[in-house]
């Protein structure tokens, strides 16, 4: 998970390294262009390098890489555009250099003087920045359209120029870059199309110290990459069954729409409900029963292959004892399906999942949603998310995760607006930006499938939006699965069902475990693992004296019966004679050795002795063991008794059993003679004759 800024949040930080953590403008200037240095010099050896710079802090960052790239042997020379008397700042102080080694820019005014460039083997973008909210024109879209005719390497530094830092949007024309550095945090820019794909290769550089800042904490917007290692499922525990992973009604399907009903309940089962009950009509029960075995089937009231407003009572019924519900793939649109479709939402107070024709149910009826019982989760495409909030596909498209938030946030719902890359928004403003899954999904019946894993997700009792993120995760990374198998042309949807278990495997932590991995250097495997602390440092943060010994209170000896004194003063008297060996002690050892059986701390040191620094935050303060099931405890002492009873007769035999010698294979053809009957005595013998 990566945390992603606005442009606006992305300059507050900086004014905050500048202003609270003194770390001078030029300083983070340079690590700036450090960083771009480094992300060409990872690609190149020294050659020829055109660095293309505005006249604000983006082309300063130029300024400086060009600077960098020349110390360490590279051929670079700027091409400004613009006036140097215009340069301000930081970006006039690194454009010094260049003042005093006029051989190494030149300015350009105009398209021609482009075209009378050398050709370079690497050019750097360093035109605008975030900061960007206006067209490219003039000689700047002259500057654009020249990289792009480039067949060379083009580094963009922060962000592609003319690419929205806050939409994605491109803003007139925009550079198309293989690689593009930016710093500190990335923007949501680099996440959305187009300026996802013209950003190429995002490479993220740490160029100052942000600690304690809290504009990074109240960013409302978050990334996720395929295999992230934040997209984590716990282990199934031993004692559980179907009714612990939850019960799904799947409302879907119609005539001629039967597979999308297949799909999403084949889905739902593949992402672990414990039981997929499918309503449908008759015309397509029977194709659920024959594809999806695993499922419970049943018909409700249609006509025509259709459901009808008489199927409500039905599904009402078969809503009791479910623990979610998902409506809507392949379900048809016409007034009866928008009765159904309303009486689930307002009627139900299930989490419930809405996608497709039930998304098309709800266009123009809004009101439903006003009138919602339990958490609703929509996903639409945007042409359908078009159709239910009434705006047009080009200005959702404009800012598509304000659209997304400002709509969830009106209607109280979770909304996962789908796309290359897909929006997770809740109603409080947050939003999730997924960048999984792959063009092959680009196929009719995908959305059924993500449909059923959001379920099978929701109906085991996660969150809606913990079920809406993980469920675009687990579908876009079963397609990716999908794809490396099939290709991205011949992939399926059901292609994508059957690789969901792959990816959810991959998710699979044991939390356990991971969270009190210690020992000879195994890392745990939980991403979100607390910081390591030793165990003094812990201690002083709690105030507490939990495991130093100097700092822990005597523990009280408890009152002893007259027998019992009498015992322990033998043993005393047993033990002092044994040590009579040793009386040559001086006095202050003899000392010691009388204050040694008084146990102070030793108990409790025993008990919870320190434990290793890599070991979880919370292990340490487990007073007591969590209760184990009675199947955990049956197998526990199974396992007891099995390893008690194969170590010792392991050990009997090492120590009893004779040794015995080789057998050779003369002893084998003795003992074989020695079972045959003897042979008769020599004499003569008579042949039979006839």
């Amino acid at each position: 998970m990566r945390t992603v800024l606005t442009p606006k949040q992305m300059g507050a930080v900086d004014r905050y390294m500048i202003d609270r953590m003194k770390i001078p403008g030029l300083l983070l200037m340079e690590n700036a262009a450090r960083g771009v240095y480094e992300a060409v010099r990872e690609e190149t050896q020294p050659c020829t390098v055109q660095v293309f710079c505005g006249t604000g802090n983006n082309g300063g960052d130029g300024f400086a890489a060009a600077r960098i790239l020349l110390a360490n042997g590279y051929d670079a020379k700027v091409v400004l555009m613009g006036s140097p008397s215009s340069l301000q700042g930081d970006a006039a102080e690194n454009f010094e250099f260049f003042k005093e080694n006029r051989e190494y820019y030149t300015v350009v005014t105009n398209k021609e003087e482009f075209e009378e460039l050398p050709e370079a083997e690497v050019y750097v973008d360093a035109i605008f920045g975030t900061g960007l909210s206006r067209a490219v024109d003039g000689i700047y879209r002259d500057a654009v359209e020249f990289l792009n005719d480039r067949d060379a390497l083009v580094v963009s530094v922060d962000i592609p120029s003319g690419i929205s830092a806050e939409t994605g949007a491109v803003l007139g024309t925009a550079v198309c870059a293989d690689i593009t550095v930016t710093f500190q945090y990335p923007k949501i820019g680099h996440f959305l199309y187009p300026g996802r794909e013209r950003a190429g290769e995002l490479q993220v550089v740490r160029i100052g110290v942000d600690d304690g800042c809290d504009i990074p904490l109240q960013s409302t917007v978050c990334a996720y990459e395929s295999d992230d290692p934040d997209m984590c499922l716990g282990a199934r525990p031993l004692d559980s069954n179907k009714g612990s992973y939850g019960k799904l009604l799947l409302i879907a399907g119609s005539y001629g729409m039967a597979g999308a009903a297949v799909l999403s309940a084949r889905a739902a089962s593949r992402a672990g409900a414990g039981l997929v009950t499918a309503a449908s009509c008759g015309d397509v029960i029977g194709v659920l029963q024959q594809n999806v075995p695993e499922a419970t089937c049943f018909e409700v009231a249609g006509e025509n292959g259709i459901l009808v407003k008489d199927a409500v009572a039905s599904l009402e019924k078969l809503a009791r004892g479910k623990t979610a519900v998902a409506i809507g793939p392949g379900l048809g649109v016409n007034e009866d399906i928008t009765a159904i479709v309303g009486s689930m939402i307002t009627g139900c107070g299930l989490p419930k999942v809405v996608d497709a024709d039930g998304i098309n149910a709800l266009a123009g009826h809004l009101d439903l949603l006003e009138d919602k019982r339990g958490e609703v989760i929509l996903t639409p495409h945007p042409k359908e998310f078009s159709r239910l909030s009434g705006m047009p596909v080009e200005e959702i498209l404009e800012n598509p995760v304000r659209a997304a938030t400002d709509f969830a946030a009106e209607y109280g719902v979770t909304l996962v607006l789908k796309g290359s890359t897909t929006i997770v928004a809740d109603q409080f403003g947050n939003a999730s930006l997924l960048c999984v899954g792959t063009p092959g999904m680009a196929k009719g019946g995908s959305g059924d499938v993500l449909t059923g894993v959001i379920g099978g997700l929701l109906a085991q009792g996660k969150d809606v939006y913990e079920a809406a993120l993980t469920g675009v995760y687990i579908a876009g990374m079963a397609g990716e699965l999908a794809a490396q198998q099939e290709g991205e042309y011949s992939m399926t949807p059901m292609d994508t069902v059957n690789h969901i278990g792959q990816a959810m495997d991959a998710m699979v932590v044991d939390y356990v475990a991971a969270d009190t991995a210690h020992g000879s250097g195994g890392e745990a495997d939980v991403p979100r693992r607390l910081p390591r602390k030793t165990a003094e440092v812990v201690a002083e943060e709690i105030g507490a004296p939990v495991f130093s010994a100097q700092r822990q209170e005597p523990v009280a000896e408890p009152e002893i019966p007259e027998e019992e004194e009498h015992i322990r003063e033998e043993l005393w008297l047993v033990q002092e004679e044994g040590t009579k060996g040793t009386a040559e002690l001086s006095a202050t050892a003899e000392e010691e050795a009388v204050e040694e059986p008084v146990q102070t701390a030793m108990p409790a040191r025993e008990e919870r002795r320190p434990l290793e620094p890599s070991m979880d935050f919370l292990e340490k303060y487990a007073d007591e063991p969590e209760p184990m099931t009675r199947s955990q405890r049956r197998l526990l002492g199974k396992t007891q008794e099995k390893e008690k009873n194969s170590l010792f007769r392991r050990k009997e035999k090492q120590e009893e059993a004779p040794i015995e010698p080789e057998i050779t294979p003369q002893d084998v053809m003795d003992e074989v003679k020695d079972e045959l009957p003897p042979e008769p005595k020599a004499g003569p013998t008579r042949r039979k004759i006839g």
